[in-house]
């Protein structure tokens, strides 16, 4: 049959008895010959109609229907069973009560869903864990005595097509009009990528039901799900919502019941648990009056969570153990996993320890069962901290990491940066307790490693991707064998990581299979760099290792890598031969205070009134005191501090950090920024050292105010110059700075910039309209660009952080927008300002950068010319403190990425 199928597409294949394939012979003598057509296309294979007659409830029948390992399966089962001593058929005989199926002779049972309809829907999609023939049972007493048959229809995608689903759905579903089934089907594939994690595949499928004519509630339920996860409440609701209107609409009691409940768990997260609360009480009480065992079930499960979050854990555990009592007589099915993480959390907040690691064991086997990779990280993370907390440390390094191991994988699978951030931002603490815990085992340098691998990701993923647009053949190749080999390094990593370390064989022999992958991998990436050295250095961007950290360092220099975590903060320094924890003496909270009081009184302040208030030097004394004094001692002898930020701490400038009465931080060190460690390489490759020609855009036509001190500015920079493009007013457009800047070696734009933390991807530069375009150069369009200059300088307003409208700092990292966008342009250094600057320091500031710059390096111009500004007696002064000297006027700006 596969000589026969081999490369027909959309071709019909009436299986002949006994001829073609010889296990139809078998199941004729076994009295089970199925009607059964079978249609392989290029993506998948249909097995369409097979007979399913009533059987022996005990009995699994072999359908002799293939399936490999890892292939998508989807089953839509018809046709009823019913006794002919009753005048009418009963519901119970419809497949999704009796029909179950299972892959391999020891498979698990797989049931038929009814699906959410008033008629049963009688599907199921599955991934297959393993490989073999697929079998069924009909379930029925007295098998003997019952009338009817059910059918079968089976697809089954290969592992390697999954990228085709849509367009097979879509096509399936223009062919069997006739079949219900098939027009739900692209939804029970998103309803299987969403439970495994995979929400870029199930966002594709549903966006296109969603724009077909007859969208379904349960398309928006779904989609209103996967918005929750990624945490955007807003559309979630709008999503709930949808599916509201649609389930009453179609007075489809089912799907008013699931949208009540996903409108509830979007007011939760809202904040509203009272409303929240109420509105699942609702979809419980409809729950009943239609009688459904599982919707009830479902329900008691979103209160137990519901209730959680109101902080009443013996509320919860009531309504999680009605799951519990229903999964101890009918099976754990798909409630499982979900049902006994909800019990664990209620009784481990109850203190029954003990109790709560029974349960999440349970939610660990369910959820692995079943594919639920949401509940597999958590389940692993409460068992991590129930061992944490007996001092089970290696215990503990074990669940952490696995939980690790399932969000980056979760993560890996999405294709969007922006939505990596959003997922990553609600899993921080499993990274804060794991790097913790490494810190009290001693193992700081692998808690360095964790916090790269929490941190500044979202770059990463966005500068190795752009390895993969080569359109060179022999490049393709090599770089489609380097992923491979990438990836295979990664999971033996993982392994190794997690407990399967040591003298064993087993270790051993993975220990060997790394180092040869890892021998085959340099060599592909040495093929690569000697066709193409800079996408050699792309793909190499990755979360770096300790030892590759320091490696990149200077000997006088010294990294300081922050993070912050729900509760406490730690820094980590790193130098050419030691690595260091150390806790900070402040907590995210107190942090955030210092940092708001110091941008008040010493930016907004200054910016609104021009008034130099006094105290300003208490909080960024008592921020030196809290950052950088605990590794004070171990500063000694260095010359350069590489600061990198975490989240609240994006907000300061630590070269204005306040040591000791009446001196700066940057008085004793230069001082550089980076979004993340593991960026310096890829930012070390792009600085090829040239300082000789120059780009230069200012002072655009635009609706806001001229900016006349910036056109004098880039006019005196220029004049140092020999090779230059100057650009100034109308011919200051977007479109010439498009076109031109990536030809020069520094770029100088003198602008406007507008930082919009609602959106990031829209904030922008301004510069001169022109047809076809509103002059703003945004974040996205400037990731799309090839800018090779060695350093960019943006000399405006806004253009690496303001505080939001809501006066909060946002959560998450990656916060530079326009700094981390000209990185992945390809330029290794950017200057950029923390706040709105002020045009005349500005003016004098660059001034000297630029005459500094022709004999010094990047980090040292800068500092010279702050200093310079700090004892300058130029400006007006306030008693008899220099205005310049204020941090207000030489502080805002900083050098991102590599320093020299």
């Amino acid at each position: 049959m596969e000589l026969l199928a081999r490369n027909m597409k959309k071709e019909h294949i009436r299986l002949a008895l006994l001829h073609v394939v010889p296990w139809l012979a078998l199941l004729l003598v076994a009295g089970c010959m199925p009607r059964m057509t079978v249609t392989q296309t290029a993506h998948y294979r249909l097995y369409d109609n097979l007979s399913l007659p009533p059987r022996d409830p005990e009995t699994w029948t072999d359908t002799a229907i293939p399936i490999p390992k890892g292939a998508i399966v989807a089953f839509m089962a018809g046709g009823q069973i019913y006794d002919p001593r009753y005048q009418y058929q009963m519901a119970y005989t419809q497949p999704h009560a009796y029909l179950w199926l299972k892959i391999g002779k020891d498979g698990s049972g797989i049931p038929i869903y009814r699906g959410y309809m008033k008629e049963p829907l009688n599907i199921n999609v599955i991934k297959a864990e393993s490989d073999g023939s697929l079998y069924y049972r009909t379930a029925l007493r007295s098998p003997e005595s019952k009338v009817g048959r059910y059918t079968l229809n089976v697809i089954v995608w290969p592992e390697d097509q999954e990228t085709f689903f849509l367009v097979d759905s879509e096509e399936l579903a223009r062919s069997h009009p006739e079949r219900i089934q098939y027009r739900y089907l692209p939804t029970f594939l998103a309803r299987l990528f969403f439970t495994r994690g995979d929400y870029s595949k199930a966002e594709a499928l549903l966006r296109s039901q969603r724009e077909s004519p007859k969208p379904t509630a349960h398309d928006f339920i779904l989609s209103s799900r996967i918005e929750r996860s990624l945490g955007r409440q807003e559309l979630a609701r709008t999503y709930a919502e949808k599916a509201l209107e649609i389930s009453r609409r179609e007075a489809n009691a089912t799907g008013e019941i699931l949208a009540l409940s996903d409108l509830a768990w979007t007011t939760s997260n809202l904040g509203n648990h009272k409303e929240a609360i109420r509105l699942a009480e609702q979809a419980l009480l409809m729950a009943k009056r239609l009688g459904e065992q599982w919707l009830i079930v479902d329900r008691h499960l979103d209160l137990g969570g519901l209730y959680l979050r109101a902080d009443n854990p013996n509320e919860a555990e009531k309504h999680c153990k009605e799951g519990r009592a229903f999964i101890a007589s009918y099976g754990d099915r798909r409630i499982g996993p979900e049902c006994y993480l909800c019990l664990g959390r209620a009784q481990s907040l109850s203190g029954n320890q003990e109790e709560a690691k029974r349960s999440f064991e349970a939610a660990l086997a369910a959820a692995t069962r079943w594919g639920f990779s949401d509940v597999l990280w958590q389940a692993r993370d409460h068992l991590g901290r129930i061992a944490d907390k007996q001092g089970a440390s290696r215990e503990a390094f074990t669940q952490y990491a696995q939980a690790i191991n399932v969000i980056e994988e979760m993560r890996g699978k999405l294709s969007d940066s922006t939505l990596k951030t959003l997922f990553t931002e609600g899993k921080i603490g499993v990274y804060e307790r794991m790097i913790y815990l490494l810190i009290r085992m001693q193992r700081d340098a692998e808690a360095l490693e964790y916090i790269e691998r929490c941190k500044g990701r979202a770059l990463l993923d966005m500068l190795q991707e752009k390895a993969f647009s080569s359109r060179n053949r022999e490049e393709n190749e090599l770089l489609t064998e380097e992923r491979a080999l990438a990836g295979k390094i990664e999971q033996i990593s993982r392994g190794l990581g997690e407990g399967l370390g040591g003298e064993s064989k087993e270790a051993e022999d993975r220990s060997a299979k790394l180092s040869n992958l890892q021998l085959r991998r340099q060599a592909v990436l040495a093929r690569i760099e000697s066709l193409n050295a800079e996408l050699a250095s792309l793909l190499t961007t990755r979360p770096l290792s300790t030892q590759e950290i320091q490696a990149l360092l200077d000997p006088d220099t010294a990294l300081l890598e922050y993070f912050v975590g729900e509760q406490s903060a730690r820094v980590m320094l790193v130098t050419r031969d030691r690595v260091l924890a150390f806790p900070l003496a402040a907590g995210p909270g107190k942090l955030s205070r210092l940092i708001t009081a110091f941008r008040t009184d010493a930016v907004e302040e200054v910016y609104k009134s021009g008034l130099l208030l006094p105290g300003y030097d208490k909080a960024l004394t008592e921020l030196h005191d809290i950052l950088i004094g605990p590794a004070t001692g171990e500063l000694r002898g260095k010359r350069h501090l590489v600061i990198v930020p975490h989240g609240v701490l994006h907000y300061i400038p630590f070269h204005a950090l306040i040591p000791k009465k009446g001196s700066y931080l940057l008085e004793s060190f230069s001082v550089s920024y980076l979004p993340s460690a593991s960026v310096l390489r890829y930012v070390r490759a792009n600085n090829k050292g040239n300082h000789t020609a120059l780009f230069a855009a200012a002072n655009p036509d635009t609706d806001l105010t001229p900016l006349p001190a910036a056109e004098a500015e880039a006019r005196e920079v220029a004049a140092l110059f020999e090779t230059k493009l100057l650009l100034i007013g109308p011919q200051a457009t977007k479109t010439s700075v498009k076109r031109y800047g990536g030809q020069y070696d520094l770029v100088l734009l003198s602008t406007h910039g507008e930082m919009i933390e609602s959106n990031p991807l829209k904030s922008n530069l301004r510069f001169t309209p022109s047809p076809g375009d509103d002059g703003k150069l945004t974040v996205s369009e400037i990731f799309d660009l090839e800018i090779k200059a060695n350093l960019v300088t943006l000399s405006a307003c806004d253009t690496a952080l303001v505080l939001g409208e809501q006066e909060a700092f946002p959560q998450g990292d990656d916060l530079i927008g326009l700094s981390r966008a000209f990185i992945h342009a390809g330029t290794p250094s950017i200057i950029a300002s923390l706040w709105k600057v002020s045009d005349d320091s500005t003016v004098e500031i660059m001034r000297a950068f630029y005459k500094n710059l022709r004999k010094m390096s990047k980090v040292d111009a800068l500092r010279q010319a702050q200093l310079t500004m700090i004892k300058s007696d130029a400006g007006l002064k306030t008693g008899s403190e220099r205005a310049w000297s204020h941090p207000f006027y030489w502080a805002p700006f900083i050098l991102v990425g590599d320093w020299r």
